[in-house]
């Protein structure tokens, strides 16, 4: 086994002048980072909107027994019913991008039945509802239902940028893999690049047209049956980072 790299007097993220520049580790100030691995649920760090519509009460929020921790976000049974977690239970919305920043957006997810649930992932601007229409401000990835295809969408105020079936998620079951990882990347100048399972999909252009929402946004995660049965969201982990 080949020996690490290693830098013993540390090493940095900030210019020579900085007032961290001999911190001997990344400046932690440096980005605006929120990562959750699922390994536990804290109820209260999320707003919960459940519609129950039989009132069965049977919706809940569980980490699985898959290695790792996988979050399952489950709806009644009942066609329409859904449930939707915004980061901040008191409704905060925490993040804000801004033009000539980097930022990126991630999370590997799926859920039980692809073909008969809508998905979102991502963030946006508050809004209960994501299946009854996206938010104008928004930077998120979207599973229709009736199909398994991830669309991307960004968009800030009339202007908006959707690209379609940049891939596709699988049905989940407890203990599998059958998740799809997805990541959004603003280089800062031009482009939101979009990933899928690390393979680039899709190269949005942001400086022809300001695509990239300037309101507070927070990261939501959403399901909607289409059909009768008790249906999930699984997701292993989410991602927001953003460059100060």
């Amino acid at each position: 086994m080949a020996s690490p790299t290693r830098f013993p007097n540390g090493i940095t993220n900030v210019s020579p002048t900085s007032a961290y520049a001999s911190l001997p580790f990344p400046s932690p100030i440096a980005y605006q980072t929120y990562f959750n691995d699922f390994h536990t649920y804290a109820a209260g760090d999320w707003l919960v909107t459940v519609v129950d519509t039989d009132t069965g009460g049977a919706a809940a929020r569980t980490i699985d027994a898959t290695t790792g921790g996988v979050l399952n976000i489950l709806n009644e049974d009942n066609a329409a019913d859904s449930t939707q977690l915004a980061l901040g239970g008191t409704g905060a919305e925490p993040f804000k991008l801004t033009i000539g920043k980097k930022f990126w957006v991630g999370a590997k997810f799926s859920s039980s039945d692809v073909d008969k649930n809508f998905l979102a992932i991502g963030l946006a601007s508050t809004d209960t509802d994501l299946q009854g229409g996206l938010p104008q401000d928004v930077v998120l990835f979207r599973v229709d239902t009736a199909d398994a295809n991830i669309d991307f969408v960004i968009g800030k105020g009339a202007s908006a940028s959707t690209t379609t079936a940049v891939g596709t998620v699988a049905d989940y079951a407890e203990g599998t893999n059958n998740l799809t990882e997805v990541l959004a990347y603003y280089d800062g100048v031009k482009y939101v690049h979009v990933y899928v399972d690390g393979v680039l999909k899709k190269s949005v252009d942001v400086a022809t047209t300001d695509y990239i929402p300037d309101t507070d946004l927070t990261l939501v995660m959403e399901i909607h049956n289409s059909d009768a049965a008790a249906d999930f969201m699984a997701v292993d982990w989410v991602l927001v980072a953003i460059e100060r």
